[in-house]
């Protein structure tokens, strides 16, 4: 039984987005009025927001965008945003995307498959991804056990930004068909940041994805391009730190910023001690 009232009221989409909160925070993302609208600088930024539907249709969307968020760390990352929040709702959902990237496009085929997802987000030849001037890496969400076929999201990536001063990427969520088929809804609790260098950007996922399984928040900052992460001005209390020293991915720092200690640990033993303590 659908508990949330009628689908076109905007209390309802409220009341959806609080659930859907639970899934941003996880990944770092914090709310903003006007979605999309950060600074050019180059500090990566991470929003979302509800607005209405731009189809017209007097519905509602929640729109997740992410700026100055390299590839493919965003595309990445918007793609398990989407299967955490379908899975937050018990929904089974399969999402097709496509890179005309060729070299990043194997990137993250690679790192789909070490995450288990090349099922769930399958690469998609017939989706279109914009002219040859401004080739976009796109998705769509589609529902599977559904009597329509209404999809229940899409995104981009746009290499420039456009307005938004960088690279930039989206994705939104369709209220309408998310609501008609709710399930149930967790809870967050605190927060952990994960650094790693690229070549060891899967055994962070990985991390960062188990973290969030158990209702910790996990964010990631990936050293691409030659870029050292940077635990400045982080506001979570533990830190990760991947492949530090010349180690083995296996082999995790972990640091408490409350308490002003540092330890190394193997990955497994790493993420059950973090879970102990927060949760």
């Amino acid at each position: 039984m659908n508990t949330w009232g009628p689908i076109w009221n905007l209390k309802s989409a409220e009341r959806m987005l609080t659930t859907l909160q639970t899934v941003f925070k996880r990944y770092g993302y914090e709310p903003d009025g006007v979605c999309g609208t950060q600074s050019s600088s180059a500090r990566s930024h991470r929003t979302y927001a509800l607005r209405e539907s731009a189809s017209g249709d007097g519905g509602f969307e929640c729109v997740a965008a992410s700026t100055n968020v390299p590839s493919p760390l965003a595309e990445i990352e918007l793609l398990l945003l989407a299967v955490s929040c379908f899975r937050e709702f018990n929904i089974t959902v399969r999402i097709g995307w496509n890179n005309p990237d060729g070299l990043v496009a194997e990137a993250q085929r690679v790192l789909l498959r070490e995450l288990g997802l090349e099922e769930t987000c399958f690469f998609d030849p017939a989706l279109g991804n914009g002219d040859s001037a401004n080739p976009r890496f796109v998705f769509e969400i589609a529902g599977l056990n559904s009597s329509d076929v209404t999809g229940l999201g899409y995104g981009e990536r746009i290499a420039d930004g456009g307005e938004r001063g960088g690279p930039a990427a989206t994705l939104t969520l369709l209220l309408k068909p998310i609501m008609e088929r709710l399930g149930s809804a967790g809870t967050a609790s605190s927060e952990v940041a994960i650094y790693s260098s690229a070549q060891n950007l899967a055994v962070a996922l990985l991390a960062a994805e188990e973290l969030r399984g158990c209702g910790i928040a996990a964010r990631l900052d990936i050293g691409l391009s030659g870029r050292k992460p940077s635990k400045e001005g982080a506001s979570e209390r533990f830190h990760i730190v991947v492949g530090a020293d010349g180690r083995g991915a296996d082999a995790v720092t972990v640091v408490d910023a409350r308490n002003k200690s540092e330890a190394v640990w193997q990955l497994d033993e790493a993420l059950h001690r973090l879970a102990q303590a927060i949760l």
